[in-house]
């Protein structure tokens, strides 16, 4: 698993050296590497489903490393479609930071994940996809609104290399639907899983509250996207969204361990 890192940081600290010295050729070069980095992530992903190992998909902190894996795999998708130029490095970071996330201890045991029905796996990937999908839209209103401030400035130095705020904001665009129409199944089908394992919906989980505030939050995002915002108000609010999913996801998985795990104990006593 660890092999993937390397790439990431390698393809981020490309980015920056094209930034530092305006070189746009190293930017294409920090995309290269960001491909290699992606196919030899899903490469080693497939080798471990292949090989039986499905405690990939459902520990919490294995869990990161899939998420690396679906941000780094939708932007390339969507870089194509999008003309987008120069951003790859900003996608490696955030990539490596998710690869590194596991490499720390794991809470859920083996024998627990053989409890999980399909329905289960299907939850975590659909939420998986569409945090990635929330990712993606993040990057691209954090990069946003700092370009939007440099211009506003007079102030664009590197910022040239870097796509246009209407290639930007486009990207926010593809990210936030995505992330909605995959992470909303996905609670669904969290919520069927919880009822049929437990009889209820565990509402005095944090995780469950929190998720659930995301989802209300990203609807109304979603909802205003349709109605016509545009530019800044998203490119902040998407920031916002982001935090209040990371507190969900990796406070809730990192200090209290997976809910899934909740879910078993409480059904097991």
């Amino acid at each position: 698993m660890f092999i993937v890192a390397p790439l990431y940081v390698g393809a981020f600290i490309v980015f920056l050296l094209g930034l530092k010295g305006k070189r746009r050729e190293y930017l294409l070069w920090a995309e290269r590497i960001l491909y290699v980095g992606v196919f030899l992530h899903m490469f080693v992903f497939l080798l471990f489903l292949l090989g039986g190992k499905t405690f990939i998909l459902f520990e919490p902190k294995k869990t990161s490393w899939n998420l690396g894996l679906i941000v780094g795999g939708l932007y390339l998708f969507l870089k194509g479609k999008l003309k987008l130029k120069g951003f790859g490095g900003i996608i490696a970071l955030f990539a490596f930071i998710l690869t590194v996330l596991a490499y720390f201890p794991d809470s859920l045991g083996i024998k627990e994940l053989a409890l999980h029905p399909v329905w289960s796996s299907l939850h975590v990937l659909l939420c998986f996809i569409g945090i990635g999908g929330f990712s993606l839209s993040f990057s691209a209103g954090l990069i946003y609104l700092l370009e939007e401030e440099k211009i506003k400035n007079k102030k664009l130095g590197a910022s040239k290399l870097l796509p246009s705020l209407d290639a930007l904001d486009r990207l926010n665009h593809y990210g936030l639907f995505i992330g909605f129409s995959s992470f909303t199944p996905g609670i669904i089908l969290g919520g069927l899983w919880a009822l049929s394992f437990l009889g209820k919906l565990p509402w005095e989980e944090p995780k469950v509250l929190l998720s659930m505030l995301s989802w209300l939050y990203y609807s109304l995002l979603i909802w205003g996207r349709v109605s016509g915002w545009r530019g800044k108000r998203v490119a902040r609010l998407s920031v916002i969204g982001f935090g209040i999913l990371m507190v969900s996801y990796l406070g809730v998985n990192f200090l209290s361990g997976s809910h899934l795990s909740h879910f078993i104990q409480t059904r097991l006593r």
